[in-house]
């Protein structure tokens, strides 16, 4: 019986990992993705209205820049945001789930014939292992939600850089640089 039991922790917690692979890693990257376009855009109107400042105050272009700079902004923290909620909504899904578990296994050591009071200690280990393992579980599908997000962008930084030679001398010379304790 304990068998089973394991099988059914073992299956559900895969189950968890292939939903949360399939639904929200996708979603993640594609955000990062976005982000680290709209930051890029961002910066680009910025460099763009300081160095031609003068042409936009003579030809009254303020409120253009404002719009697309506005408009950029808000897409950027709207992938930020998308990020914030799926980091969000994974405590209360793995919270559910475990409490759905226990359910469970209540239902079947009930339905197999045992006493409720011979599964009050088996229940009573599998909740508080539960209080332990599930803020270490958050963080850790946290941890790798901020990491497949960043991750992209990184990518994308590095594809920047190998496309511009000029950096490439740059990072070239960062990797040689060398510093004493003095």
């Amino acid at each position: 019986q304990d068998l089973y039991i394991s099988g059914i922790i073992i299956t559900l917690s895969l189950f968890f990992f292939f939903f949360h692979r399939v639904f929200f890693l996708k979603i993640i990257k594609k955000q990062g993705k976005k982000q680290y376009e709209f930051q890029e855009k961002k910066i680009s109107i910025i460099n763009e209205f300081y160095s031609s400042i003068l042409d936009i105050k003579l030809l009254n272009k303020e409120k253009f820049f404002s719009k697309k700079m506005n408009l950029f902004s808000w897409k950027y923290q709207t992938a930020n945001t998308i990020q914030s909620i799926i980091n969000f909504v994974t405590r209360p899904v793995l919270e559910t789930g475990s409490i759905i578990l226990i359910v469970t296994i209540i239902s079947y050591y009930l339905s197999a014939g045992k006493d409720f009071n011979e599964i009050i200690p088996f229940i009573t280990l599998l909740t508080l292992s539960f209080i332990r393992i599930l803020p270490s579980a958050n963080s850790i599908i946290a941890d790798i939600n901020s990491y497949r997000f960043q991750s992209n962008q990184a990518s994308l930084i590095i594809n920047d850089l190998k496309n511009k030679n000029d950096n490439l001398d740059l990072i070239s010379d960062i990797k040689n640089v060398h510093f004493n304790k003095s």
